[in-house]
């Protein structure tokens, strides 16, 4: 059967305790059995044991081993003798339309914002001394704002994770912008509606995955922190300020 050329691939897998606790045969089996499932396309029905040890070189006695101990953490299951990825229909499904316009009116004004405030600086910054004083006076500023503390005091968390840590660029560059407190003010808000934000699969956004800086952002972008605390607003009268604010962007920005 030919199936999907692609999946998604979420990358929460890299703190979820079930994939943590995996060895790296079984990992590596866990993401083959992901594939299988997206070119079979058939809502996370697995082909049968047989073919999967073919396609994945292995004898069939071996895999399924390896199916027996995957599926006790419940990443897969059986029914009536054939495999099944669990809830791999559900992660898999196109985004809902209401879903989709948040997150690309989050990123155009995330993109509008870096290009209003952060234009790259190719010529003319050291035309005369006067610009020369400005910007080594800003460069001074700059190094006394510290974005792990301002991660700290905003969320509790420890450290940017590693894989994100482009986000310590964009906070230093948020807090010269709008002020230390305010910026931290947005990210306190941004995490608290974030938490509180559940998936797809019905879990709460994990706190680690500080893509919560990119709600911060769009809150600093509007003309003032809401009048409410975001983190208090239920997911629909959050969803709807940003939009209402999205839209006040674009009026202003004809």
């Amino acid at each position: 059967m030919t199936g999907k050329y692609w999946i998604k691939l979420y990358h929460e897998i890299l703190e979820d305790p079930k994939m943590i606790r995996l060895d790296d045969r079984l990992y590596r089996r866990v993401i083959e059995l992901f594939v299988l499932a997206g070119r079979e396309d058939n809502e996370g029905i697995l082909p049968a044991l047989d073919d999967m040890a073919i396609m994945l070189r292995l004898n069939a006695e071996e895999l399924e081993t390896d199916l027996i101990e995957i599926q006790k953490i419940g990443i897969i299951g059986n029914i009536d003798g054939r495999w099944i990825v669990a809830k791999f229909a559900n992660r898999q499904a196109p985004m809902s339309k209401a879903e989709f316009m948040r997150r690309k009116r989050v990123t155009e004004r995330s993109d509008e914002y870096q290009a209003e405030h952060y234009p790259p600086v190719t010529e003319g910054v050291t035309d005369s001394n006067t610009d020369k004083k400005r910007i080594d006076k800003k460069r001074v500023e700059v190094e006394e704002v510290d974005p792990l503390k301002i991660l700290v005091n905003s969320s509790g968390l420890p450290d940017f994770p590693g894989s994100q840590r482009q986000y310590i660029e964009i906070v230093h560059r948020m807090a010269e912008d709008h002020g230390i407190e305010k910026t931290t003010e947005a990210m306190k808000q941004a995490f608290g509606q974030w938490t509180k934000t559940r998936g797809k699969s019905g879990a709460f956004y994990r706190a680690s995955n500080i893509s919560w800086i990119d709600w911060a952002m769009a809150i600093l972008i509007s003309d003032d922190l809401p009048e409410k605390d975001i983190s208090q607003m239920s997911d629909k009268e959050f969803l709807s300020w940003l939009e209402k604010e999205n839209a006040n962007a674009e009026n202003n920005n004809p």
